[in-house]
């Protein structure tokens, strides 16, 4: 009789492994499949509508991007705020700063802006060269890194299969991290913000925030401590579409509730 169950007890926990791993190859499979989706749309455009939490509330804007990732090269014409601004990128030819065109029209003067500066990162969480998937890639990417070398891939990412969602079959992926946290850093010889959060995938807007005491994200503060998140979101749901393995909505939470939320609409390959 022991004998027996002992068997009962084996098939029953071979079962579950099968289960969980089939649970876990799903879900990287369906991430795999957008990281090449994203990876093959080297020239791309979209309609980007954005959702980030900034210092005086939630803001809202609305624009037209078109890009090429490799080299990168960027064309925004915003609808909304600020209808008619044209903000232009070229890695190959100043990589340090973007061209702004604003109330486009006879007389119009463009003016070049450092993409890390103030007056261009004023009201966003991210610098025009994270313009497209990038920022949502690198999230799951580092998630699913940090889940799985702390063994704890299957109680961080949830495969919730296909749903609808506004009226398109879209693929929904929950990731939530109950370890999210904040703890100390020590900045390295020569580090910014935005080399630490390079580093550590985590916001360097965020980072600006939780220390006020810092003021420019690109200046080195080496022998610093500083407060940073454990990972950049605390949990985030993931919205890929079906047809085109790219994802369509993402939104971002961290310990004080929604922090960012992105849309990619129209999107043209």
């Amino acid at each position: 009789m022991n004998f027996i169950l002992k068997i009962q007890k084996g098939i029953i926990l071979f079962s579950f492994m099968l289960l969980v791993s089939s649970q876990s190859w799903g879900q990287e499979a369906s991430l795999n499949k957008m990281y090449q989706a994203v990876r093959d749309a080297n020239q791309v455009s979209f309609k980007f509508r954005s959702f980030e939490r900034m210092e005086k509330g939630m803001t809202e804007k609305v624009m037209n991007v078109s890009m090429t990732h490799r080299p990168l090269d960027v064309e925004i014409n915003m609808l909304s705020p600020n209808k008619g601004t044209k903000v232009l990128y070229n890695a190959n030819k100043r990589s340090a700063y973007a061209t702004v065109y604003i109330n486009l029209g006879i007389g119009s003067v463009p003016k070049d802006f450092f993409i890390h500066g103030s007056t261009i990162m004023a009201d966003t969480h991210h610098p025009i060269t994270a313009t497209g998937f990038t920022p949502i890639v690198n999230l799951v990417k580092s998630a699913s890194k940090k889940a799985k070398n702390e063994g704890r891939f299957n109680q961080v990412f949830f495969d919730r299969g296909n749903v609808s969602l506004d009226g398109r079959s879209v693929h929904k992926i929950e990731i939530k991290d109950d370890q999210y946290s904040f703890t100390q850093y020590t900045a390295k010889s020569g580090e910014s913000v935005n080399a630490i959060a390079s580093k550590m995938n985590i916001s360097a807007y965020k980072i600006m925030k939780i220390n006020p005491q810092l003021s420019k994200s690109y200046k080195s503060i080496e022998g610093q401590n500083i407060k940073i998140p454990t990972s950049y979101a605390k949990y985030t749901c993931l919205y890929i579409d079906t047809q085109t393995n790219l994802p369509y909505m993402a939104e971002v939470h961290d310990e004080k509730g929604l922090f960012e939320k992105y849309y990619f609409l129209d999107v043209k390959l």
